[in-house]
């Protein structure tokens, strides 16, 4: 059969379409290239300006579309870079979605490095909305990542992270470790104004948990630094912090000092409230009552205000003019809202990170499931494996935080005075003293009972418990109060032991100053952290010690020291 003209036309027109079809693939892989090497090189641009430049590395990784990225290195590197031009530029990322793509990319490929970049930053953003059991994880995750890296500079940033958090949750102890790795981290870095920062974070925590030496030690080197390069943005926050230091501490012309050397920096005012309830203080100190209650009336009607910060101006102001009934009322309030911000603390659950930790892995490894459909059997053995640990661990803790809450109601009711042997004067002194804090756990043992059957409200009631003892025994201007009533009332009976005894170290000290002021022996041990057993082995040690100095009022200081 021969060929007509019909198919030959046919013949020619199928070989120019395939010609024109492959002319228009080549164009497409060809444009695509070039699109891709397009944007990687804007991304190496944007690599060298975000930390210095994080402004200018915004407009230069504006000129990319997002959407017009398909493969993955791509588009988990243009949403690292971009979180990090955001966070170094002090903006709010707007969502996570594309940095758990980079985290998922780079974990993949086993990049330690960028997966913690990217698991710090996906954890930045949970952080600002709030997600604070998620930000635990990423930065939790990023630390493990990082153990192999020599990132100093992102590692300080994780560990000031988890501190911010920690911080938060009134986990100060976890919290100031970090500070302190990020300080080291930071410095090894060579950053000067982060390791400043660290120290104004170590301070701010050491102030919250009464370590006053070493809060004034880390604010006074922050100031410093601020000072030295006119930071107005960093100053007012180590300056109001410490004013709010030696305002506790009682050096009110400190405060007024550090207040005057902020006034003339020519800084604004970041937080009128806190400035005003300082001003408050020292105004009240000096004789200026009219002038004391002007500076409390400016806090108040100051935006933003800080409602803890107005209580304790007014209890103070009220205390310093002698107008205790005021000052008591106020005293209070402010207890009041410090338990409310404690309760508060309790209802967040990055308090119970560690099961919001396992809870995040799991959905984190079926997403990888998910996305890559490949897991290797040995993982889903190991994370049953742990969950498993895990439940039984939080099983046994659960029984024991049930165990120390028994031992915690029983031991609360031993926190009342031995009236053998104290006069009723002293009694009744220690007894105003104490009155706040043993009203709230009175109300404590009642909320357990009430809810002894339900481990939630048990383990809330721990909580609050421990809490509260703890505020006891670190609370060192209540210590000093005490020491005062029980040489008023037992005629100088803590001066004589602190000058003819001085080799009693400061714990026999706290066991004569509990034991005069006529604590049971079950109390004594609560606020020492001891046992029964090992506070009589302290009593006999200060019997001896007395006994040896040779004093002479040994007689009475070894009677006074309670057996009960």
């Amino acid at each position: 059969m021969g060929w007509n003209f019909a198919d030959t036309r046919s013949l020619r027109f199928g070989l120019c379409r395939g010609v024109v079809m492959l002319l228009f693939a080549v164009a497409i892989s060809v444009a695509a290239g070039c699109a891709h090497c397009a944007n990687n090189d804007i991304l190496d641009r944007v690599e060298t300006q975000t930390i210095n430049n994080p402004s200018e590395a915004l407009a230069t990784i504006a000129m990319i579309d997002a959407e017009a990225l398909h493969r993955e290195g791509d588009i988990a590197r243009y949403a690292v870079l971009r979180a990090e031009a955001l966070y170094h530029a002090g903006m709010k990322p707007e969502g996570d979605s594309l940095l758990l793509r980079a985290v998922d990319y780079y974990h993949a490929r086993r990049d330690d490095h960028q997966t913690a970049r990217a698991l710090f930053y996906y954890g930045n953003a949970a952080q600002l909305s709030g997600e604070l059991t998620k930000a635990m994880w990423a930065f939790m995750e990023a630390d493990e990542h990082l153990e192999g890296c020599d990132d100093n500079y992102l590692e300080g940033l994780v560990q000031r992270a988890k501190g911010d958090i920690y911080g938060a949750g009134c986990l100060y102890r976890n919290g100031y470790d970090c500070y302190a790795r990020s300080k080291e981290c930071f410095a090894l870095a060579g950053c000067g104004a982060d390791v400043a920062y660290a120290d104004y974070d170590l301070g701010r925590l050491a102030l919250a948990m009464r370590d006053y030496e070493a809060a004034e030690h880390f604010l006074a080197s922050a100031r410093d630094y601020a000072l030295t390069i006119g930071d107005c943005d960093f100053l007012p926050f180590i300056i109001f912090h410490l004013g709010e230091l030696y305002v506790q501490q009682g050096e009110y012309e400190r405060c007024a000092e550090a207040l005057a050397l902020y006034e003339h920096s020519g800084c604004t005012i970041y937080d009128p409230s806190h400035y005003y309830s300082l001003m408050a203080v020292i105004e009240a100190t000096r004789g200026n009552r009219d002038a004391a209650f002007e500076h409390i009336e400016s806090a108040e009607a100051a935006e933003p205000r800080n409602d803890h910060l107005i209580s304790y101006a007014h209890y103070s102001v009220n205390r310093i003019i002698g107008n205790e009934r005021e000052a008591l009322h106020w005293l209070e309030r402010t207890n009041q809202r410090q338990d409310s911000t404690i309760l508060q603390v309790l209802e967040q659950p990055v308090l119970n990170y560690q099961i919001g930790r396992l809870q995040s892995d799991l959905e984190s490894k079926e997403r990888e499931a998910e996305l890559r459909n490949q897991r290797d059997v040995a993982i889903y053995l190991t994370i049953a494996i742990i969950a498993t640990l895990l439940t039984g661990f939080l099983y046994h803790r659960v029984k024991s935080k049930n165990r120390a809450i028994q031992h915690y109601i029983e031991a609360i009711h031993e926190l009342q005075l031995t009236k053998s042997n104290s006069s009723q004067m002293l009694t009744n002194a220690v007894s105003q003293l104490y009155r706040d804090r043993l009203s709230d756990i009175n109300r404590l043992c009642e909320t357990y009972y009430d809810h002894s059957d339900t481990s939630r409200h048990a383990t809330k009631v721990f909580e609050q418990v421990r809490a509260t003892i703890e505020s006891i025994k670190s609370d060192k201007a209540r210590l000093d109060e005490l020491e005062d009533v029980v040489n008023s009332c037992r005629d100088g009976l803590m001066s004589k032991l602190r000058e003819q005894c001085p080799k009693l170290n400061e714990r026999e000290q706290r066991v004569a100053l509990y034991s005069y002021a006529g604590f049971s022996s079950r109390a004594i041990c609560i606020f020492v952290e001891s046992n029964p057993v090992a506070l009589s082995k302290i009593k006999y040690r200060i019997k001896t010690k007395i006994k040896e100095s040779g004093c002479e009022d040994a007689d009475l200081l070894i009677s006074a020291i309670t057996d009960c």
